[in-house]
């Protein structure tokens, strides 16, 4: 009998992306922790089997704020293509708020090249808002340069956007503001606020390497529904700086059992096979949904999409329905082949993907994220 896995309700996840050579020194991506914690876990899968040398386990260092912090995960070797597995750190490790997080390989791999897809759990060791959803916008290339945009973020619920983390590379030099585009519209001219527009505001000397929360200079922060695209959008005040971005989703729920990762932009799904950024699952639990974003209204039919579990099929569809407005988000049901409503058993290090099934009629991408239930 498999028990149930233990998890602490303040315990958040964060999708860390692929490492698509793991036989070398390569890096994840990195995310932003919006509280102060403790590293808990990572979940891996790999695409091929691992064959390190000497049969030495595969490792991950964990480097914070650029720095290598001397801890690292760890897999034995032999870890079986197609499969996952939920690794753990040689030491503890506390993190602060702001803090910029990525992983790197140890290279231990021996000459087949490996994808290595990662996530991470962090337990918050302060008091977290059991309202708020912490949602990852990606790397900013350099916020010194006006129009410079974050990642296109969906909403996995209804509330409002009250803030964002935003860790910079660089000192800031001046008071740097960022437009809030709303399903693709700049929301400065839409949304009332006491003389300014809607803005996230970073501070002028915002330190480099260490993040920052942004207020939102209106009252009442920006309204969501289910589906809704958030992204920012530099104005460009200061100097020359990357930055890491975590948007803050306010919900009127607090129930922690159902969490969302990003799944990034689905190009073509008028294209029958076409796949979606493939992502880590970092928990046991269940596959619930998907919502997804389309840029171009939706078919007279509905367009579903086959849940591949480990590059295999699962049998079990979303379906997003027929005539759905362009930029207008909507939660995807998961279906079996039977038609039935279902949900989808996953475990710690299952890859998850979505195939279309290509019965839109016009051209259009889709910006998506998956909805699981611990």
């Amino acid at each position: 009998m498999t028990l149930p896995q233990e998890r602490k309700i303040t315990e958040y996840s964060f999708d860390m992306g692929v490492i698509a050579a793991i036989d070398a020194a390569n890096a994840s991506a990195a995310t932003v922790i919006p509280f102060a914690g403790e590293l808990m876990s990572a979940a891996l899968h790999v695409d091929k089997t691992l064959a390190t040398a000497g049969g030495a386990n595969q490792t991950f260092s964990v480097f914070v704020n650029g720095s290598d912090s001397g801890v690292v995960f760890s897999t034995p070797d032999g870890l079986l293509a197609a499969n996952g597995i939920l690794m753990f750190l040689d030491a503890r490790l506390q993190v602060n708020k702001g803090d910029r997080i990525h992983l790197v390989s140890g290279a231990e791999q021996a000459t087949v090249t490996t994808a290595g897809f990662l996530s991470i759990t962090v337990n918050a060791n302060e008091a977290v808002n059991l309202n708020h959803r912490f949602l990852d916008a990606g790397l900013m290339s350099d916020i010194g340069a006006i129009g410079n945009l974050s990642n296109i973020v969906v909403m996995p619920e209804v509330g409002r956007i009250v803030g964002a983390f935003v860790h910079n590379r660089t000192l800031t030099t001046a008071k740097t503001t960022f437009d809030i585009l709303k399903n693709g519209v700049e929301l400065s001219a839409h949304v009332p606020a006491a003389g300014s527009d809607a803005d996230f505001v970073l501070p002028n000397a915002a330190p480099a390497n260490k993040g920052q929360f942004c207020r939102i200079d209106n009252a009442t922060g920006i309204p969501v529904a289910i589906g809704d695209t958030i992204r920012m959008q530099s104005n460009g005040e200061t100097g020359p700086s990357i930055a890491d971005v975590i948007l803050i989703l306010e919900t009127g729920s607090g129930d922690l059992s159902r969490y969302s990762i990003p799944a990034g932009l689905f190009s073509a799904i008028q294209t029958a096979g076409n796949l979606s950024t493939a992502v880590v699952v970092p928990e046991d639990g269940q596959l619930v949904g998907a919502v997804l974003n389309a840029h171009t209204v939706i078919c007279a039919t509905p367009v579903t999409f086959d849940v591949l579990k480990n590059t295999a099929d699962s049998n079990l569809d979303v379906q997003l329905p027929a005539a759905v407005v362009d930029e207008r988000g909507s939660f995807c049901r998961p279906l079996r082949d039977t038609g039935d409503d279902s949900y989808l058993e996953v475990v710690a290090g299952d890859l998850i993907q979505l195939r279309s099934n290509g019965e839109q009629a016009a051209a259009t991408a889709a910006d998506g994220a998956l909805i699981f239930r611990r």
